[in-house]
């Protein structure tokens, strides 16, 4: 439980280290507003600007440019994270023989060094490339294939398709701590988007002798894990012809 709390703490950290300001930046509230009326991609319907912690508050470009690369870089990797989880969680493990555990909380801690060396080394390596590609003239912000040097946003489908991966990342950040707290506080780690959650998990709540109905008992973790699963069942499920509307 340590390492997992580990894992889970060091998740905390990066994404918060990820919006600190830089000191030396210079500091303007018109600047914020110019940037919002300049960028077209992120700010979309039905939320518009969404800094509820007010983060973006007399923030430069040079910074506001930073938060976007954060925010993209973490949507990506919670979207491979994502899609990880289900893999590990489905018994595939490619580099492994399908040896490890099914669950990927437990499947980290039963990697060979060796596995977390080729992890750390992988992950350092595309860091570094990353870093390299930012020195280029014109870079933008999670760009790192160079599709600024041949479209840029005044093309209506590459603006939709930076709001389609942008949203799709912001909800892959929602789900992961989804996925991450159903293992945590539940042990469950499988797909339960079509899984009746009343079976398994109502068994378990039984034996502990609580309350089955979380709406009666008031059951916060309860709450929260329907309400969760239950958006994340219609996203999956809902219309093509509301993605549009919705900048997805």
């Amino acid at each position: 439980m340590k390492f997992v709390s580990l894992i889970a703490g060091s998740a905390l950290v990066a994404s918060a280290s990820a919006f600190a300001p830089a000191s030396s930046q210079t500091r303007s509230t018109s600047s914020v507003q110019a940037w919002k009326e300049d960028t077209v991609v992120g700010i979309t319907p039905p939320v518009g600007f969404f800094d509820p912690l007010g983060l973006s508050k007399g923030q430069s470009d040079s910074t506001m440019q930073h938060y976007r690369e954060a925010e993209l870089k973490h949507g990506r990797v919670s979207m491979a994270a994502c899609l990880g989880w289900y893999i590990t969680a489905s018994g595939v493990h490619p580099a492994f023989n399908s040896a490890l555990s099914t669950n990927p909380l437990e499947a980290a801690k039963e990697l060979a060094p060796v596995g977390w060396l080729q992890f750390v080394l992988g992950c350092g390596a595309i860091e570094w490339l990353a870093q390299q590609i930012k020195t280029r003239p014109g870079y933008q912000a999670g760009d790192l294939l160079g599709a600024a040097y041949w479209v840029d946003d005044s093309d209506e489908g590459w603006v939709d398709y930076q709001n389609r991966e942008i949203n799709n990342g912001r909800l892959a950040m929602l789900a992961f701590m989804g996925i991450l707290v159903q293992d945590l506080q539940f042990g469950s780690y499988g797909d339960q988007i079509f899984r009746d959650l009343s079976y398994e998990s109502q068994l378990a709540l039984l034996s502990s002798g609580l309350d089955c109905n979380p709406l009666k008992k008031r059951d916060p973790d309860l709450i929260f894990q329907q309400v969760l699963l239950t958006a994340m069942h219609a996203r999956s499920t809902w219309p093509s012809t509301l993605e549009p509307r919705l900048g997805l």
